[in-house]
Formats: structure tokens, sequence, C-alpha cells
């Protein structure tokens, strides 16, 4: 699950998604990946839910491959994951 508070102290909630057994290649940058891509979602001027979302599929992204970048997509690509994983 991801979670935050918005502007207004409300709890926003994400939940996690069900990766595929063999998805994880290796976790090295994944929490990093998720960082980037709630950062990204805020910089873009996405609602705290949506940058989340896009924070968990960077972190899936990241984890289906074994180095820290080699899992890295477009915004479009990342967000086409999370929506076939959800």
């Amino acid at each position: 699950m991801g979670y935050g508070l918005d502007e207004n102290d409300n709890l926003v909630e994400v939940p996690s998604l069900k990766l595929p057994a063999g998805w994880i290649a290796g976790t090295v940058g994944a929490g990093d990946a998720f960082c980037s891509g709630v950062l990204y979602g805020a910089w873009k001027g996405m609602d705290l839910k949506s940058a989340i979302e896009m924070g968990t599929a960077s972190a899936a992204c990241s984890l289906s491959e074994a180095g820290a970048t080699e899992g890295m997509r477009t915004a479009e690509e990342a967000m086409k994951v999370y929506n076939d994983l959800r």
C-alpha cells in the first residue's frame, strides 16, 4: 500500500499491485523509483492519489529488471504496466 496526506490532511491510500510470479527480477532501486514517480506526479500537477499510482507504477517497472535503471519506462508505459497489473 502507498499512503499519503493531501493538502487538506485527507488520507490517501493506493493498493499494491498484484505482481505475477516471476515478475521480480531485482529490488535494487525500487524504493527510489517509487519516490521518483510520486515526485514526477507532483511536478506534473497530479493529485496525490494519481502521483502515488505513478510511484507504484515506477516501482513495479523497476522490480521487473535486475538493476537499478534497466526497468525505467516512460510515464505512459509505466502507467500501462500499472493498469495491466491492477
